[in-house]
């Protein structure tokens, strides 16, 4: 699911080839208005935007699409850097990795963890969707994580079915 995750959060739609983009996430200022303190007020303090340009300055990154302040802030923690000020370190793969599988682990998202959906006794891809992004595109990332289950147990035999 992690893998299925990454790839297309950070996937740059526009160079097919790029399986990774160190681009933060795309659209002009106005698009990220709706996490602004200035334009979207409860959505902006959910993430705890506090400032006019805060929803665009604190747009995804990473593999996860790390979004508003307050997750910048407390992934900083993960990574041992001051992601609230400097956001587009979250771009960088050796700080992208640790915030997925940390926050993914941690639920340091949503509150949901990985192990809610996906353990020894359910595989739910769909619903792990929660705890990076509510239920958005659920079925894709669903599809996507089965796809690669499957290429993994039949090119990795030894792989554990259990972690």
């Amino acid at each position: 699911y992690m893998l299925s995750t990454g790839f297309i959060e950070a996937y740059y739609y526009l160079k097919p080839v790029q399986l990774y983009s160190r681009v933060p996430e795309g659209g002009n200022k106005a698009y990220f208005n709706k996490y602004d303190i200035a334009y979207a007020p409860k959505k902006a303090k959910e993430l705890g935007n506090l400032y006019k340009g805060d929803g665009y300055t604190f747009r995804g990154r990473g593999l996860v699409q790390l979004t508003g302040r307050a997750n910048y802030r407390k992934l900083s923690t993960v990574v041992g850097k001051n992601l609230e000020s400097q956001p587009d370190l979250a771009c960088e793969f050796q700080y992208a990795v640790p915030i997925m599988i940390v926050g993914m682990k941690n639920g340091m998202f949503t509150g949901y963890k990985i192990s809610d959906f996906i353990n020894r006794t359910q595989m739910d891809y769909s619903r792990a969707r929660r705890v990076i992004n509510g239920s958005d595109k659920a079925d894709i990332f669903a599809k996507n994580a089965k796809r690669i289950e499957d290429l993994l147990k039949k090119t990795c035999p030894y792989l554990p079915q259990t972690f």
